[in-house]
């Protein structure tokens, strides 16, 4: 089903609400700054004190507030900043509650990235993933397919250089056009378990479990790689079925 997007209309002009969400230092401010320039305002989250760095753009007769959460790794974050997202993304009712989620993501730890994007997307809000630093991916040794990504994710995948711009008009022109909602649950059964992190460990368990065989059939190694990089050396470990549970408690 293809998703209307529900914002108002006024005076003819289509409104549109976007959430930019994903890990710390994946480049979503700077591409925060690209989409909205100077037009931009700070105020804060209804009901807690942490900032909300909002900022507007007009694109092919659509008004867009653009929204800048805090960055996180999980929807199961405890930090007051981290706790932001969740409870907006869970309340339809929140002011702040997004049409569309621009999830932002490090294209060269996308293991790692995936895990909070594929949570956004079991609530059922339209998703863009954002690869940024494609320049670095191409110096690596991983190459991304973004069409068979966008196919074993069901959502609209865009390969983006928010440090020099590129690939943002294509950006732009994807968040106007009609979004599917995500038709893919990356949580292969219901979690019952009464303690809670036990139901996160099983969930990052199962989770990890369905992103690697995204992963499986949407990247490859380049045939004259040099060898991995210290980042990707770290996610191996950091995302490791024992080790990384080991490091993350």
């Amino acid at each position: 089903a293809t998703a209307t997007p529900s914002p108002s209309e006024r005076a003819g002009v289509r409104h549109l609400k976007v959430a930019l969400a994903g890990n710390p230092n994946s480049g979503k401010s700077t591409l925060f700054n690209i989409l909205t320039g100077l037009n931009q305002k700070i105020g804060n989250f209804p009901g807690v004190t942490v900032d909300k760095k909002s900022g507007f753009s007009k694109i092919k007769g659509t008004a867009i507030e653009f929204i800048d959460f805090p960055g996180s790794y999980s929807l199961n974050a405890l930090s007051e900043d981290e706790k932001v997202l969740p409870v907006v993304l869970n309340d339809k009712s929140n002011p702040v509650h997004p049409d569309v989620v621009l999830y932002v993501a490090d294209a060269t730890s996308l293991r790692r990235s995936l895990f909070l994007c594929t949570q956004i997307m079991d609530t059922g809000i339209p998703v863009i993933l954002v690869l940024n630093m494609i320049d670095l991916l191409e110096k690596s040794d991983d190459e991304i397919d973004v069409t068979q990504l966008e196919k074993e994710l069901g959502i609209k995948v865009i390969a983006v250089n928010a440090r020099d711009a590129k690939g943002i008009e294509e950006l732009k022109i994807a968040l106007i056009e009609p979004l599917e909602f995500p038709k893919k649950k990356f949580l292969s059964e219901e979690i019952i378990e009464s303690d809670n992190a036990k139901k996160q460990r099983t969930e990052t368990i199962q989770r990890y479990k369905a992103i690697g065989e995204v992963l499986k059939k949407a990247v490859t190694k380049k045939e004259s790689g040099l060898g991995s990089s210290l980042t990707k050396k770290l996610d191996n470990i950091l995302t490791h079925r024992i080790y990384g549970f080991l490091i993350f408690f």
